[in-house]
């Protein structure tokens, strides 16, 4: 069955029973904090009938010693945050929701639980949380914080929570969770998970385990941040990390992804599909101030991932974006700013901009702005990466190309056997090293075309590569090319305009085509 096609069907038959059930709500009130007696919240979720609402008599604290497994649908748990807390007697799940649909969870404190709700078999249209203040739902101290799980479990709704301190991770979704929303897409709706003892948020398939956890959808979600977004709060590992090969089309939109024991975004177990957009990751709520994770996107097995427009990949340890193996492929990497922070100021990354390595392949660099980096603006080395399009980037200048916001070394590094990368229409100027330096032998088949190499964007004014233009140590790369639009503009650099450098032990600077603009001679 299309399960595109099957969603709506399911919205409007739980629509209709939702309305249907208005009419006959009842409003069920806890009465005591113990577990189990009359007027508990286990008595009263026993007795609840679909469209009931369950409120609490007064502020308390629950010890649950037990799971509670809501049994029916369309019931309405609700307090007033952070008036009721409800507190586990050992490390078992909280509120279980086996295929339930239209529940509602808000205002609800839960500690030590393991998870403290977790939707699976099905679990349909429930909501947590909501916009207001009172809304809030806090979940800490436990194992997993959130778990979503299984074919079926689509289209839940998650806003004004915050997850944080549990063992593992905050949010885990696995085993076919897909559709689901996280945060609304407002600061008060946002979703926290922070100070968790393995990852922030978990997206997870494995070998033996059925279902495509695809299509769930983060918005505005804080990850590693403390609730102001503006100070480290971070998850011991990785702030989001997309695992298994039928993780895909997921989308961060917004999001902040920052402060993190080991990295902002890891994907890998061939994770495809899946998009970020206006992200800050390695950054504040703002995008002005650095909250570094250690590396801010790792891509080491994963293909079609895009980080597409207005990400701001800056204020890391070490590399802004890291890309490697050969299992990572046709990754698209376009208009972020990797190293400025949101308005074009400098803040950097503490290596390189970008890294690509160990036979990546096939990966899009497009219209970045890549500058202030401690090492390198573009880094491709290690085993062979290959076929990789650097295009029509700034690298090493300020956001207008006017003036030098220097990468620490080479604004382009191709080393240790990387071969067939393509670099056209790249502003490469204002770095401490060269603006392309080829420095291995054995990088070959490289080629340069239609770049500007130490001038500003306008070709008018000298922003100068310190130690030269272009380096080529290697065979057969091609700097230029035949055809009239081919030529590197290749001016004003300290140092050579191209340096080939040998021979080697054994090797010659050989086949290297140097063919520039007449008026940059």
């Amino acid at each position: 069955m299309n399960l595109l096609r099957f969603v709506p069907l399911l919205g409007a038959f739980s629509l209709l029973a939702m309305a249907a059930n208005a009419n006959n709500r009842s409003v069920l009130t806890v009465t005591t904090p113990a577990d189990s007696a009359p007027g508990s919240l286990r008595n009263m979720i026993a007795m609840a009938a679909p469209g009931d609402v369950i409120t609490f008599a007064a502020p308390m604290t629950i010890n649950l010693t037990s799971p509670i497994v809501v049994g029916v649908d369309n019931i309405t748990i609700e307090a007033c945050y952070p008036d009721v807390t409800i507190n586990a007697a050992g490390l078992f799940p909280g509120l279980e929701f086996p295929g339930r649909t239209g529940c509602a969870v808000r205002g609800l404190r839960m500690e030590g639980f393991d998870p403290a709700l977790v939707f699976y078999g099905g679990s349909f249209a429930n909501k947590v949380g909501g916009s207001s203040p009172c809304d809030r739902v806090e979940i800490h101290n436990g194992g997993y914080g959130i778990v979503l799980s299984d074919a079926g479990t689509i289209q839940n709704e998650l806003s004004n929570v915050e997850v944080r301190h549990n063992m593992f991770e905050g949010i885990y979704l696995r085993a076919g969770a897909s559709f689901n929303r996280f945060g609304d897409g407002t600061f008060p709706g946002a979703v926290f998970s922070h100070s968790n003892g393995l990852n922030g948020v978990l997206l997870e398939t494995i070998p033996g385990m059925t279902g495509t956890v695809e299509g769930n959808e983060f918005l505005h979600c804080l990850i590693g941040t403390d609730l102001s977004g503006t100070a480290a709060a971070g998850n011991s590992l990785s702030g989001v990390v997309l695992s298994g090969s039928s993780v895909s089309d997921n989308r961060f939109l917004s999001c902040v992804l920052s402060g993190n024991g080991t990295v902002g975004v890891a994907i890998t177990g061939g994770a495809s599909l899946n998009m970020f957009n206006k992200c800050h990751i390695g950054m504040d709520v703002a995008g002005t101030g650095a909250i570094g994770n250690t590396i801010g996107v790792d891509i080491a097995a994963g293909s079609l991932n895009s980080f597409d427009t207005d990400n701001v990949i800056s204020g890391n340890q070490l590399h802004g974006v890291r890309i490697s193996s050969s299992s990572s492929f046709q990754n698209a990497i376009a208009r972020n700013k990797i190293g400025p922070d949101i308005t074009g100021a400098a803040v950097g990354n503490g290596h390189d901009g970008v890294l690509l390595m160990d036979g990546t392949w096939e990966n899009a660099l497009k219209e970045n702005h890549i500058s202030s980096n401690g090492h390198n603006g573009v880094a491709l080395l290690g085993n062979d990466p290959h076929d990789n399009s650097i295009e029509n980037n700034k690298i090493g200048t300020d956001q207008a190309g006017s003036a030098a916001m220097s990468n620490g070394r080479h604004g382009v590094l191709i080393a240790s056997v990387a071969s067939k990368n393509y670099l056209t229409g790249n502003l490469v100027s204002g770095n401490v090293g060269y603006g392309v330096a080829i420095t291995s032998l054995g990088c070959d088949q490289n080629e340069l075309r239609a770049n500007t190499i130490g001038l500003d964007g306008a070709r008018v004014n000298a922003v100068p590569n310190m130690l030269g233009g272009v380096l080529v140590e290697g065979s057969q790369n091609i700097i230029g090319g035949l055809s009239p639009n081919d030529g590197n503009y290749i001016c004003a650099n300290n140092g050579w305009g191209v340096e080939v450098r040998g021979p080697a032990s054994g090797f010659f600077a050989s086949k290297n085509e140097l063919i520039v603009p007449m008026s940059s001679q």
